[in-house]
């Protein structure tokens, strides 16, 4: 994954739960690695729910904002995360 180097930076006692295993990451490194035409995510917005397996859970679709390894990426390219928690 492209974003592993910026995430490798973030001290364990200050990585998020899941460390690395988020949508965000996942999504930011098939933008910098498509095959055809790469995009820079620098300034993109982003947001994010929780998913649950069993759709009628109460926090299944519940907004919520960048885990703290998260924040490091959302700093890093200047994202305008549309979601909050707040945390």
């Amino acid at each position: 994954m492209v974003e592993l180097h910026i995430l490798d930076g973030i001290p364990e006692a200050e990585r998020g739960n899941g460390y690395g295993s988020c949508g965000l990451p996942q999504v930011l490194s098939s933008a910098l690695k498509a095959d055809i035409d790469p995009i820079d995510p620098t300034g993109s917005q982003a947001a994010a729910m929780i998913v649950r397996s069993k759709t009628d859970h109460p926090k299944h679709g519940f907004p919520i904002g960048p885990c703290d390894s998260c924040k490091v990426l959302t700093k890093h390219y200047g994202l305008d995360f549309l979601t909050d928690d707040g945390k």
